[in-house]
């Protein structure tokens, strides 16, 4: 219980590896706002859940793209609950678009949400962090290290991974900001494998499996919390051994 009396806001917090951080957070004792731009419905029934079993939760609407939407929804938790000491930055969204087909309107919308959405969350919230000696934490991709098929999301996450960095250096000592890099991770944007296809990248991860989003979550709350308090600008990968080659 190492957030008891605390608060945690997670941007992209309805779903997948979101509702999972939000989950992960909630059972160490944090109040925890979860953010949405379209699933209020997916983001209000975590908070219901979380509410069920003892926590304190709320749902809080933006855009992360647009910085009226991000200044209100950090008013919002500090309305609620006086005080933020946690910002995960997992809002993103993932478009396989191929570079011969990619519009200029597509790219925005994936860096926009991806890396400026980060950006404007950590802008926002820093000067609360900095009154609790907070910590951020950007969820990251493998994509963002190695390159992938999908430009936008790929130079995003690179992007991302960099911002880390920078922002450690800027928020340093009172925030630490650190970022999580997972791999394939059995979660809604992979439905649309087939079990061959699956099969075929589980064969390539030393692990041999996709990794479930608590996982993914424990890492995060691990990086968040006075355990990792000698650690700040670095990526963790989560990949199950993929990317060690």
């Amino acid at each position: 219980m190492e957030f008891v009396g605390k608060v945690v806001l997670v941007t992209g917090g309805g779903r997948g590896i979101g509702r999972a951080i939000a989950a992960a957070f909630a059972q160490e004792g944090a109040a925890v706002a979860v953010g949405y731009r379209d699933h209020g419905n997916d983001a209000q029934a975590v908070v219901d859940g979380l509410r069920r079993a003892g926590r304190r939760s709320i749902a809080v609407q933006a855009d992360v793209a647009r910085a009226d939407d991000v200044k209100a929804m950090l008013g919002q938790v500090l309305d609620e609950w006086e005080r933020l000491d946690v910002l995960v930055n997992n809002a993103g969204i993932l478009r396989r678009t191929p570079l011969a087909d990619l519009t200029l309107q597509e790219w925005d919308e994936v860096v926009a949400t991806n890396l400026t959405g980060a950006m404007l969350c950590a802008q926002a919230a820093a000067a609360a962090l900095r009154t609790r000696g907070g910590a951020i934490v950007n969820v990251a991709s493998i994509r963002g290290l190695i390159g992938g098929t999908s430009l936008a999301y790929a130079a995003s996450k690179g992007g991302l991974v960099t911002l880390t960095k920078t922002l450690a250096r800027n928020l340093a000592p009172e925030v630490r900001v650190n970022a999580v890099a997972p791999a394939f991770v059995d979660t809604a944007l992979n439905v649309h494998l087939t079990v061959e296809q699956r099969e075929q990248i589980a064969e390539q991860i030393p692990l041999g499996r996709f990794a479930e989003p608590e996982e993914i979550a424990r890492a995060v709350v691990f990086l968040a919390s006075p355990r990792a308090a000698y650690i700040t600008g670095q990526t963790l990968v989560v990949d199950g051994g993929l990317t060690m080659w």
